[in-house]
């Protein structure tokens, strides 16, 4: 077989341009050169595998430590990388030059649109913009304020069905499991107007699992993701589809199947809300008028549209599996991150709890929009926890130009060359660094790396403030910035704040001994993961949080207990242990007034510690009969005090002694020591 010149030479050609353009990088001088940055782990991948390690926190907490805040990084074939943390750099990428400069890469959004098809984070320029207008009144404070009250509808029937698998003993449970399961409901109920998990019992939700196996998959194929780019020039979708399908990747066959899920269920949906609006169904005719949800939104303003403008059914598609895949993923994984950080700080927990219930005291269990986003600890904790573990360590940009680039700090250069603005050439991919900007010591302080709450609770810094950072929310870079920041930031925090406030207070939650490794904090790894152990928080305060006086449990009427905490406790546990429920007064000012007023309630009194001018105003206060008293001094100093008030305090009790059936006496001293049942 003979071949022609033109065919040999056009095959040379083509292997020298592919040759070329796999090995220019490693030839040609860059500007980026000068910028410091790791050395390349790989010659062909470079610093990828590195960036995309699931366990490579170490290494990528070093970039923000040991370079200057644009740090120069190596792709794939030795193509130059940026990643920038730097505010004014990043206002530049993300605001002021994002039209003109900056766009997400090709391969971003093809890897989009391969995965959730294109919806509103799968394209760009005007059409985005057109997109993202129709949906906003969605995220719209007025109606998040409307969706409260099914938030908790929701969120009540997570919190039932996680009860009836604890049942009455603390039991180890999967909480991202249920976190993904209620964030998949609570997207559907508030964003997309139908149902999508009963949540009545632990079986698993197929479509939920589906959602949840995405993202590892995307990221374990993340080092080929630069590819995506070229996978349009493979043919027609059957083409594609057919070599996706015989690829011998469990990976790609595991992604294939879930994406396959979440397209099946968004044109499921789109197809029930079409048949509901044709056969009259008055809740979705409602919903259609009202626009209370996205499907609602896009179907009217599809029908009001021009023929030019009008949304295509594969968009229209796209958008339900981009808000099943964005609400349920993010949401969820930072929910687990927050419960794994109460069962982490126990005293995080217990405070936040406090707040909760002295609200709950005050409004009922469904604490309402406005007083819910004014409870000032529970703001803090979820600002510090979206500042600590945000969902999203980075996101990409690429430059669609040659262009400077400034700093807020000069970088200096390799060549030891201070740098105030830097040379981006076209085509250079950039990291913004998420979880470096909202860890970054030099504008958080040096207890950056520290979980804070209390942070939030005082003015920020004015290396905070000033540094401008440009994200949209609270200053830091979790929900992005610009005009492609998080649509639905105000959505996830009020799921955040309604779970938080049903679950705290309902459960206590601790660690499970079988921890894995999914939070980080500097250059720590923390054993944690989303098993965590829940109990009834109502039946498992500890004794030593109050002074001298105990409630008993099994003389509190089921409707007070009710009403203190959302659901009647089991009493049968009070008669085991009568004193594990103690007086909330310690806790919560509400409550503080109840127990004062109601002196029957105090069956047990604990005089060891008690003042001595107070004991009998205790005691005739107290209605309750029969009556316990506890009266023990061990270990103390001054033993001759201690035993004048002892006494003192025994005469005023004696006077009582026909309502106590049980008095427990018993000092440091021996000759007075001594233990009486009446």
């Amino acid at each position: 077989m003979s071949f022609s010149p033109e065919l040999i030479a056009f095959l040379v050609a083509g292997i020298t341009w592919i040759l070329w353009r796999l090995s220019r990088n490693y030839v040609l001088r860059s500007p980026l050169d000068n910028i410091p940055g790791p050395a390349p782990a790989s010659l062909i991948k470079g610093n990828l595998g590195q960036m995309y390690d699931r366990h490579g926190w170490n290494w990528l907490d070093g970039l923000g430590n040991d370079f200057n805040k644009v740090v120069k990084l190596t792709g794939l074939f030795g193509h130059r990388m940026l990643y920038v943390f730097d505010p004014v750099a990043l206002n530049h990428i993300l605001i002021k030059d994002a039209e003109d400069a900056y766009d997400h890469p090709e391969w971003s959004f093809q890897s989009t649109r391969n995965t959730v098809g294109p919806g509103l984070t799968g394209v760009h320029g005007a059409h985005h913009r057109r997109q993202r207008k129709m949906l906003n009144p969605v995220f719209s404070v007025k109606h998040l304020r409307s969706m409260t009250t099914i938030f908790y509808s929701v969120v009540h029937r997570m919190s039932n069905g996680i009860d009836s698998e604890v049942g009455n003993k603390a039991t180890t449970i999967d909480i991202m499991e249920w976190l993904a399961r209620g964030a998949l409901e609570l997207i559907g109920q508030g964003g997309l107007g139908i149902s999508m998990d009963s949540l009545g019992d632990p079986t698993r939700n197929p479509l939920a699992d589906s959602v949840k196996m995405m993202i590892p998959s995307i990221a374990d194929l993340s080092e080929l993701q630069f590819l995506f780019q070229y996978v349009k020039y493979l043919g027609p979708s059957w083409v594609k589809q057919t070599l996706v399908r015989l690829t011998p990747s469990p990976t790609i066959q595991r992604l294939r199947k879930a994406i396959y899920d979440v397209e099946a269920e968004s044109k499921k949906i789109l197809a029930g809300k079409r048949a509901g609006l044709k056969a009259g169904d008055e809740e979705t005719v409602n919903e259609f008028t009202e626009k209370r949800d996205v499907m609602s939104i896009l179907l009217q303003a599809n029908m009001n549209a021009s023929e030019i403008d009008r949304l295509p059914e594969d968009e229209l598609v796209a958008q339900v599996s981009t808000f099943i895949l964005a609400g349920t993923d993010t949401t969820s994984n930072a929910l687990t991150a927050m419960m794994s950080i109460l069962a982490q700080y126990p005293e995080v927990q217990n405070k936040l709890r406090a707040e909760i219930l002295e609200a709950q005291a005050r409004f009922g269990e469904d604490i309402p929009y406005d007083d819910l986003v004014a409870l000032s600890y529970m703001d803090s904790f979820v600002r510090e926890s979206l500042r600590l573990y945000s969902p999203a360590t980075f996101i990409t940009r690429e430059a669609k130009k040659d262009f400077v680039l400034p700093v807020s700090e000069p970088v200096i250069g390799v060549n030891g060359a201070v740098m105030r603005e830097i040379l981006v050439p076209k085509g250079t991919t950039l990291y913004i660094a998420i979880r470096a900007s909202n860890l970054d010591k030099r504008i958080w302080g040096e207890d950056a790396l520290e979980f804070k709450p209390e942070r939030w609770l005082t003015p920020l810094p004015t290396t905070v403030t000033e540094a401008r950072i440009p994200g949209v929310y609270s200053n830091l870079m979790t929900f992005n910035g610009g005009g492609r920041s998080c649509i639905g930031f105000k959505f996830s925090q009020l799921e955040m704040k309604v779970v938080l406030n049903i679950m705290l207070g309902k459960f206590n939650i601790s660690m499970a001994k079988q921890a894995k490794n999914i939070l980080r904090s500097g250059n720590e790894t923390h054993e944690v993961h989303h098993h965590l152990r829940i109990e009834d928080c109502i039946l498992t305060v500890g004794i030593t949080c109050i002074a001298f006086m105990a409630l008993n449990i099994s003389h509190l009427l089921p409707e007070l207990l009710a009403k203190s905490f959302g659901h009647v406790c089991d009493l049968s546990i009070a008669e085991k242990s009568p004193y594990l429920w103690l007086c909330i007064m310690q806790v919560c000012k509400y409550w503080h007034d109840v127990t004062m007023s109601c002196p029957p309630l105090w069956s047990y009194i604990d005089l060891s510690i008690c003042p001595l001018n107070i004991v009998e105003l205790l005691l005739s206060r107290s209605g309750a009969v029969p009556l316990r008293i506890e009266l023990i001094r061990n270990g103390f100093r001054d033993e001759d005090q201690h035993e004048i008030e002892d006494e003192a305090k025994l005469i005023i009790v004696l006077n009582h002694i026909h309502r106590i059936s049980h008095l427990n006496f018993i000092t440091g001293i021996p000759k007075t020591r001594g233990n009486h049942v009446i």
